[in-house]
């Protein structure tokens, strides 16, 4: 249980956070004195904002399958990066990956969305070029969640140094780790 706000400054590019429970929130604006956990391997370009909110996912399984795992998102928005994660004690690593996904379509109410992630199962099952064959209730909440919604999805190479890609892989294993 978190009781203050931590602060997370990325040295990469003095972009600071403030962890609230299970929401970072982040905005140059804030001004840490310190730094927490994730340092990025490389700084990677932002992506352009347009019309479409990018959010980047990942999930996490130690153990696979039915070890402890972990899911994280995300968001950028024009000047704020929103993350959430979450965990289950019994899981697999697809599962994860696709509670991300789903996550992200419970928390962002935008329209048109842009999904990074490193699952190409997810990538690939959402976008119908595979059958979805395990986490049916999952794919069901997806299909409820992105009715009326324009989702995009791009594949990121993982731990190739994309900084939102790393972010949520770290937050993702340590919401792993957390059930310990």
């Amino acid at each position: 249980m978190v009781n203050k706000p931590l602060l997370l400054e990325m040295v990469s590019n003095n972009f600071p956070c403030v962890l609230l429970g299970q929401h970072f929130i982040w905005g140059r604006d804030l001004a840490p004195n310190f730094k927490f956990g994730f340092q990025p391997r490389e700084t990677s370009a932002k992506p352009k904002m347009d019309r479409e909110t990018h959010v980047y996912t990942d999930g996490s399984c130690l153990r696979n399958p039915g070890g402890p795992g972990g899911w994280a998102l995300a968001l950028l928005a024009r000047d704020a990066v929103w993350c959430v994660s979450g965990n289950a004690p019994a899981t697999t690593n697809n599962r994860m990956e696709l509670k991300a996904v789903v996550e992200t379509l419970a928390f962002s109410k935008e329209k048109c969305l842009v999904i990074h992630t490193d699952s190409k199962w997810v990538e690939n099952c959402a976008t119908g070029l595979w059958r979805r064959k395990a986490n049916i209730d999952l794919w069901d909440e997806y299909e409820a969640l992105s009715r009326n919604r324009k989702i995009r999805f791009v594949w990121v190479k993982g731990h190739n140094g994309d900084v939102y890609n790393e972010l949520v892989d770290d937050l993702a294993r340590n919401e792993a780790k957390n059930i310990f």
